[in-house]
């Protein structure tokens, strides 16, 4: 019953900053300089068409009005029209957003699992060399940006030694309609195994280089409260009762210490959506965080608004999963939330 309120209390509040959202996107869209019909037709069209376009586009209403047409279409489905593609943005939204999403869940995978282990490894051997080589490693990928490892991987694994692609997402363009448009579950819901393994293979190094930031910030936060974890009572209380080490470690010790980590795995799957568009673009990775940019620079408002939607409430529901999962976790939050 607890968890149940606690759900509904966060589904209300994630509501309310959808409703923000949505305001913040259309303000900062129609705010900027430039006029989206004249780019949208070129220095030559002339007046009447440009001034055609705006009212098709809406463009020529208070901003109340296009606020509420806006909104009463995004409710719709309808994002309207892509100057950039002259196609439904919609449309558009069904072909890159797969592409994004299996890249993040992959790379959100990678770093959740192995950030976590390796500092719980950190943790075992405090002190050792193993600890400070760890640690330094884990400052290298906090300070480094996702590109840069982008561009190391392709020169080290798809030049120097040429063991993984480095380009798009399959060898061999696979034309049949898309179930999910992950080019992985797809293939495996049809029983295509040799395309899926190809499609996995094409995810390991952008997936990576984008998990490499989150994955060092969870090691050092994973360690850390692994480290104050185990000067508390409770720990000592266990080591008192004569219980291996080991047993206390991975018993007592590991599950309260992972709290901190799984909380701010939220912030990590928004930054990984941000992160994405240069990966994507170093890896020719057809995504939706690369469409956006260059919705961006041809100042495509309908394109614009539509992926901060749609990274928006990612984010809230990837927040909603990451809450409820703490709460699963650390039985605290659901007294808390029983109150």
């Amino acid at each position: 019953m607890e968890i149940f309120k606690f759900i509904c209390k966060r589904t209300l509040w994630s509501l309310v900053a959808l409703v923000g959202l949505s305001i913040i996107i259309f303000t900062l869209s129609r705010v900027v300089p430039g006029d989206p019909a004249r780019m949208a037709l070129g220095p030559r069209a002339t007046e009447e068409a440009v001034q055609a376009l705006r009212s098709e586009l809406k463009l020529d209403q208070p901003m109340i009005y296009q606020y509420f047409h806006w909104i009463a279409s995004v409710l719709r489905g309808d994002f309207g029209l892509s100057l950039m593609t002259m196609r439904s943005v919609t449309d558009d939204i069904k072909i890159y957003l797969p592409a994004t999403l299996e890249l993040v869940i992959v790379a959100a995978i990678i770093q959740c699992v192995f950030g976590i282990l390796l500092g719980v490894l950190a943790t075992a051997s405090q002190g050792s060399y193993m600890d400070y080589l760890l640690r330094v490693v884990a400052y290298i990928g906090v300070v480094t940006p996702s590109f840069v490892f982008a561009v190391l991987f392709m020169l080290l694994f798809g030049y120097k030694w040429p063991i993984l692609p480095v380009l798009g997402r399959t060898t061999v363009e696979v034309n049949v309609s898309p179930i999910t448009g992950m080019m992985v579950i797809d293939s495996i819901i049809r029983g295509d195994f040799s395309t899926a393994a190809d499609a996995f293979v094409h995810l390991l190094l952008p997936a990576t280089a984008l998990a490499m930031n989150g994955m060092a910030q969870l090691a050092r936060i994973t360690r850390s409260s692994m480290i104050d974890n185990s000067e508390r009572d409770y720990i000592v209380m266990e080591t008192a009762q004569g219980l291996s080490k080991k047993e206390i470690f991975f018993k007592y010790l590991l599950r309260p210490s992972v709290i901190p980590a799984v909380s701010v795995l939220a912030l990590q799957i928004g930054s990984l959506f941000a992160n994405a568009f240069l990966v994507e673009s170093i890896f020719n990775w057809p995504g939706l965080s690369r469409y956006g940019v260059e919705a961006m620079l041809f100042k495509d408002l309908n394109a614009v608004s539509a992926v901060i939607c749609i990274v928006g409430f990612v984010f809230i529901i990837a927040n909603i999963f990451v809450d409820i999962l703490v709460a699963i976790i650390d039985p605290r939050v659901r007294l808390k939330a029983g109150e």
